[in-house]
Order: structure tokens, then C-alpha cells, then sequence
């Protein structure tokens, strides 16, 4: 029997693997391996917005709508802009951002076939600002109220230490998902 663990701020009792659907159903349904990862323990599934993983939340909805009592749904929508780590955000970029990530949560549920996420994430939030910005904040704030997701979450692949300062200096990000890579 697969061990669990608290994940992130959540209080759900996660395995310690989590199903990345991302690369694995971009291109078609692979119930069987969601089938056998279900089976072995795996209790959450990460995926992403079709602009990044094609159609791998098409492709997840099935799965989902047989256990999705299951699991614990994680997916992530980008924001759209361009911002390297330190660059500076203003507010109407900020404004920009945070409607791009609501469309691609809606999106997302829409594709995913369900009413809601445990938890959706700013994907690729390699900038502080972004992830203190009032308009990111008020953008999860308005979609938690409306039922669509009861955490929000970051992904980064730089600048993770000052992400992470950033996200916790706001008190309202339940997960981080922070890639470390050998050659990034």
C-alpha cells in the first residue's frame, strides 16, 4: 500500500508520486496508465492548459469522470506574458495576466469536464511580482468564491527561492510545484 502525506497546505493525504498527464496525454487517452497508477496508490494528477499540453485535459476528462472523488486535480494556466525574473510589472500587464489565467482556468474546467479543481496554478511563475500582484490575487480569490478551485498554486523553474518568498510573504498559495532540473 502506497504511503501518504500531508501535501502542500491542502490537508489532503497525498501519495508521494504524483501522475504528471502533461507529456503523457497530450497526444491521446492512456487510460490504461491513469488505470494502473490508480490502482498502485497515486492519489494526484497534475496536468496543464491546452496552449502548453495540448489535449491532455481532453484527454484526462474520462478518467475523471469515473473517479474523480479519487484524486486530487491539480492544473495550471499561464498568464501570457513574458517576464523575466526581475523585471518589473505593471499594473495593466498585471490586469492582462490575471484575465489570462481566468480564461484558461474556465478553459481548463471545460476540457477537464469538471466543475472544479482542487488546485490551480499560475504555471511558469518565475517572477515575484506576478505571484504578489493584487490582480493575480483578486483572480483566485473571485474564482475560490465561484467553486471553481479550492487552492491556488504556483509552478516555477527560476528564480525559485524569491517565487517562493514572494508566495508565502502573500499567505494565499496552498502548493508550489518547483521544477529542479540538471541542466537548468
Amino acid at each position: 500500500k502506497m504511503p501518504r502525506r500531508p501535501l502542500g497546505q491542502t490537508g489532503f493525504m497525498a501519495s508521494p508520486l504524483v501522475f504528471g498527464c502533461g507529456a503523457a496525454l497530450a497526444r491521446r487517452r492512456r487510460d490504461s496508465l491513469l488505470d494502473a497508477a490508480l490502482e498502485a496508490g497515486v492519489n494526484v494528477f497534475d496536468v496543464g492548459h491546452r496552449a502548453y499540453y495540448r489535449n491532455a485535459e481532453k484527454n484526462l476528462a474520462p478518467f475523471l469522470a469515473k473517479h474523480r472523488d479519487e484524486v486530487f486535480l491539480i492544473s495550471k494556466g499561464l498568464v501570457g506574458l513574458d517576464l523575466d525574473p526581475g523585471t518589473a510589472l505593471t499594473s495593466g500587464k498585471a490586469r492582462q495576466g490575471a484575465a489570462t489565467w481566468q480564461r484558461h482556468l474556465d478553459e481548463s474546467l471545460s476540457d477537464l469536464g469538471v466543475e472544479q479543481v482542487d488546485a490551480y496554478y499560475v504555471m511558469a511563475a518565475n517572477n515575484p511580482a506576478l505571484i504578489e500582484s493584487d490582480e493575480i490575487l483578486a483572480a483566485a480569490k473571485k474564482a475560490k468564491e465561484a467553486g471553481k478551485i479550492r487552492f491556488l498554486g504556483l509552478s516555477c523553474h527560476q528564480n525559485q527561492q524569491r517565487v517562493l518568498e514572494a508566495a508565502m510573504r502573500t499567505e494565499e498559495y496552498g502548493l508550489a510545484m518547483i521544477a529542479v532540473t540538471p541542466a537548468g
